[in-house]
């Protein structure tokens, strides 16, 4: 999943993963959320908004599944991932 730097007081990254609709959200405070099942519509929405915590307060926190990573599980992941695709 690539993920795309944005201007923001609260929110770092975001990413979006088509295959399985997962929205990857990097905060400033270091926190990695995975919101599952989210449509890429919303998530190019995101992109483009304007203030992306509010966007976020207001149609993605509280309405669909997540998962909370901590920086070091992810970047396990990421290298098995990186390692599956050679």
């Amino acid at each position: 999943m690539r993920l795309d730097t944005v201007e923001s007081d609260v929110i770092h990254a975001i990413g979006h993963d088509e295959e399985t609709n997962v929205l990857e959200i990097i905060f400033n405070t270091g926190q990695i959320y995975q919101y599952r099942n989210v449509p890429r519509t919303l998530y190019e929405e995101f992109l483009k908004s304007d203030s992306k915590g509010k966007y976020f307060q207001e149609n993605i926190r509280g309405e669909f599944e997540f998962w909370q990573w901590d920086a070091a599980m992810a970047k396990f992941v990421r290298a098995e991932q990186k390692k599956n695709e050679q």
